[in-house]
């Protein structure tokens, strides 16, 4: 992998899907955050067709301007 994507959800999973599609190449790892307050099962099914490109992130509660943002960001460096 030499690419490597993080992308931080809190809706619209078929949106992410596409997104990750567009993005989608032999070199590319995916690193997702999904945000503590959503249903993480409806993003499953949208991103079970990329298989090992895709990691889940360790998740936290990303409310707009708090620190829950900056976490989700080290935990996908990390």
């Amino acid at each position: 992998m030499s690419l490597a994507y993080l992308i931080l959800a809190h809706k619209n999973p078929l949106q992410l899907n596409r997104l990750v599609a567009a993005l989608e190449s032999p070199a590319a790892g995916f690193f997702i955050h999904l945000d503590r307050k959503i249903d993480p099962g409806q993003f499953a099914a949208a991103l079970k067709r990329f298989g090992s490109a895709v990691h889940r992130v360790r998740r936290e509660d990303g409310q707009w301007g708090t620190l829950g943002i900056v976490r989700a960001v080290l935990n996908g460096l990390a």
